[in-house]
């Protein structure tokens, strides 16, 4: 259940409603969000998010845990941290701080 507004500059303004979704659902929509933002798609377009990357690839789960709709969603890095676990696109450190999408591991083409 997302909930579209448009401001004044029409730019179109999504959020959920969390409190009406269970914690796989709330995990579920964190994990598709965190997908989109790893993507080779938004990649192209996201040079800040380019420069956060190490030299593995990965990006540390706090600063995607930062973005707003992400934060629309949870301010629980262990929510977050779930999610990105239990994506079949994205790869989380052994430590659980960092997170890379699997297109660009070392080594995959």
């Amino acid at each position: 259940d997302f909930n579209v507004a448009r401001n004044n500059d029409d730019f179109c303004i999504v959020t959920a409603n969390v409190a009406n979704m269970s914690i796989d659902e709330l995990k579920s929509r964190i994990g598709r969000q965190l997908e989109f933002y790893l993507s080779r798609e938004n990649l192209a377009n996201d040079m800040f998010l380019v420069k956060k990357f190490d030299e593995d690839f990965f990006v540390e789960l706090e600063i995607l845990a930062g973005f707003n709709m992400v934060r629309r969603l949870t301010h629980d890095i262990d929510i977050v941290t779930d999610a990105a676990r239990l994506s079949d696109l994205l790869e989380v450190s052994s430590d659980g701080k960092k997170v890379r999408p699997l297109h660009l591991k070392r080594g995959v083409v």
